[in-house]
């Protein structure tokens, strides 16, 4: 083989190499005016043939994305004025292909020079970094998220422990008074009710805190129950009334006069509307809050559209922030910048638990709000209808009656026992006085094994904790259902595992119903109606 044969031979090998290739090989002019040579990649790349890059060699130009057209023309002005020791240019940039895809290249550029170092062309390869370009946004975008959630972490974190705090000071405060401080009864009774609605907001933030535990291990149910619409307000009343007093507003509660009996989840429901009307009493210095209930005519037969609308007089929430108040831990803060300022308190949990509840019952969350005059929440329901209709029609503003107390709600008749099982010192002197007062002989077990003993007299009741020191309170039932089939006593957990899979298994184990610690005392009322 000859000297021309061999430059042949390798000059094809070569240019099946580079057209095979998927990176684009080039070579032009040194005045940038002619395009010498372009490899068949450029088609595929640029979306454009070769033959009109040789016609004209700036129409790879007219692809080029606008936010990086400057910055090259900027370095082909540095380009003209390279020398054979300017021997490399790296450039990276966009283009924007006819079907509008994007496409980024790295562009990789050189002189080629004579014997004499004139330079007689420029050559370069240009490859696809599309995916790795896709790929560095990712982990970026990636390691963003990591440390915007480290961050709500740690903010969560010390938001929870301020408000955890908070009334934990409040609840440690107040009794060390009553322990050292002389005071009259009615100063007691005070102190006492702030404690307990102290031990309400403790209760309400672990409650939504689970709500969320539950919503994200896809346990968060919706179990539906016949209630009555003026029940529900009038309870909501009652609960919240003190709260908007307590900062000089009024609560007032506005609704349609409905006789027919409903059905939907009333606690998730009350969690809806309790949380509504928390933060409005939290964001409202001065004027009212207005609980709205108003219903129309369902789609069909046997189903009414109720709306519910929480309405307050206070800061507002401007247009932009409307969106962002129903993500979890968002809190508007007009004091924002300022260290140590959330003058609202709270963890940005309640609305979000809102949006949340509203989806799982199928409803419709609207907010209207301007800032500096007030907010309306409504969430409407289509729900069925269990009694028949004959509502009136008619409007009334109400305020909440006076509770009857409890101990007179319930009717114990003489002689009625019952037996506590539960190995916590505290929590067996809280349910034996709350079970004496009401007229029931009470007896204590602390563990399974005595507990098995005991349960062989009979009891009109017996209140089981779960978690016992030598066997589960689950373990105690089956075996006293196993070995005394013919004792029909009520068995009710009293236990702190408080989802609602937790209660299926401890009717599944014998038991016949279930309470959640801390202990309530107008749930242990309805226990008692319900049982004895």
């Amino acid at each position: 083989m000859d000297k021309k044969d061999w430059e042949n031979m390798l000059s094809n090998i070569f240019e099946g190499f580079i057209n095979k290739s998927e990176d684009v090989y080039w070579v032009r002019s040194p005045d940038y005016k002619e395009q010498l040579f372009v490899s068949k990649a450029y088609e595929a790349l640029w979306g454009r043939s070769c033959d009109s890059l040789y016609n004209n060699p700036d129409t790879w130009q007219e692809t080029l994305h606008p936010d990086d057209r400057e910055r090259l023309l900027h370095s082909a002005a540095k380009r003209d004025l390279a020398t054979p020791a300017t021997e490399k240019f790296y450039e990276y940039y966009r283009l924007i292909r006819s079907d509008g895809s994007i496409r980024w290249v790295r562009d990789y550029s050189f002189p080629l020079t004579d014997a004499d170092g004139n330079i007689y062309a420029f050559a370069g390869i240009a490859q696809d970094i599309t995916e790795t370009k896709e790929y560095e946004a990712a982990l970026k975008e990636a390691k963003e998220n990591a440390e915007a959630a480290n961050h709500a972490k740690s903010d969560f974190l010390a938001m929870m422990s301020h408000e955890l705090r908070t009334p934990l000071n409040e609840v440690m405060g107040l009794t060390q008074l009553l322990l050292e401080k002389e005071m009259n009864r009615d100063d007691q009774r005070e102190m006492l009710e702030d404690i307990y609605n102290s031990g309400n907001d403790l209760l309400r933030l672990i409650s939504d805190i689970l709500d969320f535990v539950r919503a994200d291990a896809g346990q968060l149910q919706i179990s539906p129950h016949g209630f009555y619409i003026e029940e529900l307000a009038n309870e909501l009343y009652k609960e919240y009334s003190w709260r908007a007093h307590e900062k000089n507003l009024e609560l007032i509660v506005e609704q349609t006069q409905l006789s027919q009996r409903i059905s939907a989840d009333i606690f998730r429901l009350k969690q809806i509307l309790g949380n509504l009307i928390t933060n409005a009493i939290k964001f409202t210095d001065k004027g009212h809050i207005k609980l709205i209930i108003s219903q129309q005519p369902g789609p069909e037969d046997k189903l009414i559209t109720i709306k519910f609308t929480v309405e307050d007089t206070g800061i507002g929430i401007s247009p932009e922030h409307q969106k962002a108040i129903f993500e979890k831990f968002q809190q508007i803060n007009p004091d924002a910048g300022k260290a140590f300022t959330r003058k609202h308190g709270g963890v940005g949990l309640g609305l979000s638990i809102v949006k949340l509840f509203v989806e799982q019952m199928e409803g419709l969350l609207e907010v209207q709000s301007q800032a500096g005059i007030g907010t309306q929440f409504s969430c409407t329901f289509t729900l069925p209808v269990l009694d028949a209709p004959n509502a009136t029609g008619n409007t009334t503003t109400f305020k909440a009656r006076q509770p009857q107390p409890l101990k007179q709600s319930v009717n114990i008749k003489p002689g009625t026992t019952a037996l506590v099982v539960e190995d916590n010192p505290l929590n067996q002197k809280v349910i034996k006085l709350f079970l004496e007062d009401f007229g029931c002989t009470v007896d204590v077990a602390s563990n399974g094994t005595e507990a098995l003993e005991k349960m062989a007299k009979p009891y009109h009741i017996i209140f089981m904790d779960i978690s016992l020191p030598d066997m589960s309170g689950l373990e105690v039932t089956k075996r006293f259902r196993a070995e005394h089939p013919d004792n029909s006593a009520t068995i009710v957990a009293l236990t702190a595992h408080a989802l609602k899979a937790d209660r299926e298994v401890c009717l599944d184990a014998g038991m016949n119903d279930y309470l959640v610690k801390p202990l309530v005392l107008k749930e242990l009322c309805g226990i008692l109606n319900k049982w004895l």
